[in-house]
């Protein structure tokens, strides 16, 4: 069954299912057609993003289903090989020690396989696969509820409000927020990553109590990527188990709901999230070869040159023409260790200072960009006061930057531009490759040389003259945030020790004072 699975996790990879799609294109904002257009890009033949993400797969059998389980574990982990060389999906997996990536993201305890026995199935059984970004998972909360019987639903609601406002734009809203609650922080974490399957199997627990909690959420004003406008969320789903110690968890998986959701039962196939190409999952069941869709081009845009910054100014929609050089945590502490006066030997890998740096982590194959979205910009503060003071005018990115990175922009008169998360089938496609350097950081974090004739579309979200896109969004969002809870009668502690990054804030706090 190794080219059903190839199908299931090539969708997962390359396509929201239908009815998110459908729910992205009312979401608005001022990247909403960027959305859209990456979507249209990715479509069956190129990853949404190219955070590819960490595999989550539930295996749901029924009772007198029939199938080998250990063998259907080692078809998904051949499969997940597969897709991974073929699509490509970027190594994700590595060894925490050795900083070795598993070969094709299997390895290392990964894929995370889980198995359970559903006596509604029958004879059918079930696969779904859940794509989580690194960027998403980072957002992620976790807090212990003080609450008791009669509190239930204004600690949850306390909770993930806590949760989506902390989050705001660093994980590419609009959001998909899952909430899991359980008796251990194990079982709420995995109930939150289970929850979207079950709203799409239509297994809904509380669906009343999940629509007032998403018009609450998008009464925040945290907006699309941030910039506070469009849908906070698009929709919340709520999982969860009893137990003496009620735990919450909550998700904000980011706009590019990597999910595919696909029943069989004897030799018929169903897929749940993407209905319209159940007959491709047939095929590929029945062992038949599907033909792979091309993408679409994105068409490139005669843009600014880099001569014109200073005139740009913040809220200014643009698209550029250049050599952009990416950059990531691992590159930007190899230039802070090689000095502009370096030895002639270190002198052969220090590169130029460029016009423009890209944060970004490509997916690359056989010499072609396949994906290019933005990473989160915040941890790179101080490589950014950095690079501006060696003369980079142009900086690339997504969310909002801290003070000490805007201060440096401004004293050096560079800007910084934001590009749409999750976008990466679009902005990759407009990229050629024209140099790499440093190779041995691995495909995501070595710099790569880029070229395009059309980069866009690009947001002015700080220009040359120090004006923000993000001036005012943090104080509308304090403000409405604390009008909420006073209407919802929520003020006051809800949860013991508050709501946690699930890293837990001292381990955030000193990985990104590295930086």
């Amino acid at each position: 069954m190794r080219n059903f699975f190839n199908r299931v996790l090539l969708t997962a990879a390359t396509g929201v299912p239908e009815k998110a799609e459908k729910k992205l294109a009312a979401a608005g904002g001022r990247f909403g057609e960027s959305i859209s257009a990456n979507c249209s890009a990715a479509r069956n033949a190129l990853p949404l993003c190219q955070d590819t993400g960490y595999h989550v797969v539930f295996l749901d059998v029924g009772p007198r289903c029939g199938i080998n389980v250990a063998e259907t574990v080692r078809d998904i982990r051949a499969s997940l090989r597969s897709v991974s060389s073929s699509l490509p999906l970027r190594p994700r997996i590595p060894n925490p020690f050795s900083k070795k990536f598993a070969e094709g993201n299997v390895g290392f305890g990964m894929p995370d396989v889980r198995i359970s026995v559903d006596g509604t199935l029958g004879s059918a059984w079930r696969v779904s696969v859940l794509q989580i970004g690194g960027g998403a998972e980072d957002q992620s909360a976790y807090a212990v509820g003080t609450y008791d019987d009669n509190d239930a639903e204004k600690c949850i609601m306390r909770i993930a409000l806590d949760a989506v406002r902390s989050a705001g734009g660093k994980g590419c809203p609009p959001y998909w927020v899952a909430i899991g609650l359980g008796a251990t922080s194990a079982i709420a974490c995995g109930n939150a990553e289970r929850a979207f399957v079950d709203k799409f199997i239509g297994r809904t627990q509380e669906p009343a109590f999940e629509r007032r909690l998403l018009r609450d959420i998008n009464a925040l004003g945290v907006g699309v990527m941030g910039l506070g406008s469009g849908k906070t969320a698009l929709d919340v789903a709520l999982r969860w188990t009893g137990g003496p110690h009620q735990n919450v968890c909550v998700k904000t998986l980011c706009w590019a709901l990597r999910l595919c959701v696909v029943e069989v039962k004897g030799k018929n196939v169903r897929c749940i999230t993407h209905p319209s190409k159940t007959t491709e999952f047939q095929a590929a069941f029945d062992g038949k070869k599907s033909l792979t869709e091309k993408p679409a081009l994105i068409p490139a845009v005669s843009g600014k040159p880099f001569s014109v910054i200073t005139s740009l100014r913040a809220g200014d929609f643009v698209s550029l023409r250049g050599d952009f050089l990416t950059m990531r945590d691992r590159a930007y502490v190899l230039v802070r260790r090689i000095p502009q006066n370096a030895s002639s030997r270190a002198k052969k890998t220090r590169i130029a200072t460029p016009a423009a740096i890209y944060h970004c982590g490509p997916v690359v194959k056989n010499g072609r960009v396949v994906a290019a979205g933005p990473t989160t910009s915040a941890r790179f503060a101080e490589g950014i006061a950095l690079m501006a003071g060696r003369g980079t005018k142009i900086f690339i990115g997504k969310g909002e930057l801290p003070k000490k990175a805007v201060d440096a922009l401004r004293r050096k008169h560079a800007v910084y531009l934001l590009a749409c998360g999750g976008c990466g089938a679009l902005y990759g496609s407009q990229f050629s490759i024209s140099k790499r350097y440093w190779s041995e950081l691995g495909m995501a974090e070595s710099p790569w040389l880029l070229s395009s004739e059309g980069f866009g579309p690009l947001l002015v979200a700080i220009d040359a003259k120090g004006r923000s896109v993000f001036d005012g969004i943090e104080r509308k969002t304090a403000g409405n945030y604390s009008r909420l809870l006073k209407k919802l009668r929520l003020e006051g502690n809800w949860a013991y020790g508050g709501v946690k990054d699930v890293l837990g804030s001292a381990e955030t706090a000193k990985r990104l004072a590295k930086y």
